[in-house]
């Protein structure tokens, strides 16, 4: 089931970027569904095991971009690392007004990660336009996580992917 999800995610996310409307420039900087779910995974995930699927994740999406392979898979990657438990044995559930904040925090981490990534590769170059358009997709993607998180949060979806046994509670 959760295999399923994810593939159903990955056909979602990889049509949402052209389907944003032009109302208070979300399309300049849309959300993006891809931290979204790292950032969901890093939350509710025991461990380092959301590393593991931030990096297919990000390959996936290297994938179905023209940047190139790996680009994505370091950010999302790098996100997921700093933001999951770690070893942490027994940390309290990330909820609330925390979660979002935290969503907040990861998107922004992940905008900054992209072009700190991409400098080495020769462009044009980072304008502190592009450095600073990354608030406005990070507000964006804690809006869009306000209204998904409970949804993932009620029916579990995820958590099989995250060695969480689906009939206890989180």
């Amino acid at each position: 089931m959760a295999l399923f999800a994810l593939w159903c995610f990955v056909l979602i996310a990889g049509a949402l970027p052209g389907l944003w409307p032009d109302v208070l420039a979300m399309s300049d900087h849309p959300p993006d569904p891809w931290v979204l779910l790292v950032v969901y995974l890093a939350f509710r995930g025991r461990g380092f095991r959301a590393v593991g699927w931030g990096i297919a994740l990000g390959l996936v999406r290297d994938a179905l971009s023209l940047d190139p392979l790996g680009t994505h898979a370091f950010v999302l990657g790098t996100t997921a690392f700093l933001f999951c438990e770690g070893g942490r044995r027994h940390r309290s559930p990330v909820d609330g007004p925390l979660r979002l904040f935290g969503t907040f925090a990861a998107a922004l981490v992940a905008g900054w990660l992209y072009f700190l990534r991409i400098l080495p590769m020769g462009g044009a170059g980072v304008t502190s336009a592009d450095v600073f358009g990354v608030v406005p997709m990070a507000f964006w993607t804690t809006l869009v996580g306000v209204g998904l998180y409970p949804i993932l949060d009620h029916f579990r979806i995820f958590d099989d992917l995250l060695g969480r046994p689906r009939g206890l509670p989180a």
